[in-house]
């Protein structure tokens, strides 16, 4: 097992990884809620992460519909849809249909992603939030 670790007595290389790995989430926890002290920065930060990951999603659904007043009302039911972070269901169709397009998919998933994070960042500054 140790004999594959070509490192195993110099974890220092390891390190270095690790440490820019861990810099990189505290760079990203600063942006979103200065290091989970800001609940309101948290909270744009999902709302508008979450609706730029699905007005893209939206528009890969629908590039071939005009846009008319019924598709701006399936837009906004479609993005309260959207923030249920365990539904993986296609948050346009009343149906409980899966998404078809493999392109749609993407952006549908990376906002999810983005929209679990912002919500974590909420939950942690709520906690450090003290009245």
């Amino acid at each position: 097992m140790f004999q594959k670790d070509k490192d195993r007595l110099n974890h220092r290389k390891r390190e270095a990884i690790q440490l820019k790995r861990d810099a990189f989430i505290l760079w990203i926890s600063d942006i979103v809620s200065e290091y989970g002290t800001d609940w309101k920065r948290a909270l744009k930060f999902t709302l508008f992460t979450g609706l730029f990951f699905y007005s893209f999603f939206f528009f890969t659904e629908n590039f071939n519909h005009t846009l008319d007043i019924k598709n701006w009302q399936d837009f906004a039911k479609g993005y309260i849809r959207f923030f249920l972070i365990t539904d993986f269901y296609n948050p346009l169709e009343e149906r409980r249909t899966y998404i078809e397009s493999f392109w749609s998919w993407i952006p549908f998933i990376l906002g999810k992603i983005f929209i679990a994070f912002g919500i974590y960042e909420m939950i942690q500054s709520f906690r450090k939030f003290r009245a």
